[in-house]
């Protein structure tokens, strides 16, 4: 009987010396939350340059008396946007637990920087007055958590919260053309080589939907709305990329005339460029007078809360490099934006009966 019992102290002794074993171990690889990078918030304002690097691969974001611009679309501005989200979450990130130290293990967590290798690691380096640098791996799985490293420490931790940083210099770009509220379009001429292609957009006071100027007799629409569709996508024009090159390298296509309140005008080149979408953008202005009504029944004292918000002279576009300098320029878009601003006038309307003998 006391053999057993002794046997059993003893097993008992064992478990817990094992479970003291395991708790040791697991507070070895927490820690303390610390922040990775504890003195950034201090010396943000001091951060002239972000390097995002991958394999080989990578795009330099500098910060220049104009604000931010991508170095590898000739300093075109960046989304700051996007750069305040990547900086605060590189603030933000705290030492969550300590992983693995095995370089072995680096490319299964995202983060080899062994040339080639798969699972290569994303190198933020900040130019700070003391530059500093982290490679970012995998978010960690149900947790919102990052694997990240010191470039020259084979020490892996998780840090909290995800870091977003691509490599593509074209994620950086700032993303809007030009921003125009429907309510400031006061018509639309689009221009096709062929004549009778070419037609205009105008929205009497009052109506829903646009209207083409000039209708023809007998010509149905193929329903209400489909003559929204170039109004509603100006309103929303993004790009995907830019490109710095002579307008007189651009094939042809159709040209577009956005008339706004207030004297200014909208002219939009779109075209096609080996198998990718294009778009010219120039600013003009004239005589800035009172609008004309859009249509005879149109009360000429009439004034919408949007348009007496801005001055009569400039209606706000919201583009992000200066107006003179657009003509250097071309934008890259979707096709689906493509399409939609190239539709010619017989897209909008059904096909004509043909007669039957």
């Amino acid at each position: 009987m006391n053999r057993t019992r002794t046997i059993a102290v003893l097993f008992v002794l064992l478990v817990l010396g094992l479970v003291a074993v395991a708790l040791e171990s697991r507070r070895s690889n927490q820690t303390e939350r610390a922040l990775w990078f504890p003195s950034l918030s201090d010396e943000i304002a001091g951060l002239s340059t972000i390097d995002i690097r991958q394999d080989g691969t990578g795009v330099r974001l500098e910060r220049g008396a104009g604000g931010w611009g991508v170095a590898g679309r000739d300093q075109y501005p960046a989304d700051i946007k996007r750069i305040i989200d990547l900086t605060t979450s590189l603030e933000q990130a705290e030492k969550i637990e300590r992983k693995t130290a095995k370089p072995e293990n680096h490319a299964r967590l995202g983060l080899s920087n062994v040339p080639g290798e798969d699972g290569q690691g994303t190198l933020i380096t900040l130019g700070l007055e003391a530059p500093v640098s982290m490679l970012v791996g995998q978010t960690a799985q149900q947790r919102d958590a990052t694997f990240v490293r010191a470039p020259d420490n084979d020490q892996v931790w998780l840090v909290s919260g995800g870091i977003e940083a691509s490599v593509d210099p074209a994620a950086w770009l700032s993303p809007v053309i030009f921003d125009v509220k429907e309510a400031f379009i006061r018509s639309i001429q689009v221009n096709h080589a062929l004549e009778a292609e070419s037609y205009a957009l105008i929205k009497p006071d009052g109506a829903l939907n646009w209207s083409m100027r000039d209708p023809i007799e007998g010509e149905t629409l193929k329903y209400s709305t489909v003559l929204n569709q170039l109004p509603d996508r100006l309103t929303m024009l993004r790009l995907v990329d830019v490109d710095a090159r002579p307008a007189s390298m651009d094939a042809e296509g159709p040209e577009i005339v956005v008339d706004l309140s207030g004297g200014q005008r909208l002219a939009l080149y779109p075209f096609m460029d080996t198998a990718r979408f294009w778009l010219r953008v120039e600013v003009e202005h004239h005589a800035a007078t009172t609008p004309e009504p859009l249509s005879d029944s149109a009360d000429p004292d009439r004034g919408s809360e949007e348009l007496a918000a801005a001055p009569v002279s400039e209606v706000s576009l919201g583009i992000a490099i200066a107006k003179d300098t657009l003509p250097n320029w071309r934008f890259e878009i979707s096709q689906s934006n493509y399409e939609t601003l190239t539709q010619v006038r017989s897209d909008y309307f059904d096909a004509p009966d043909e007669d039957i003998e």
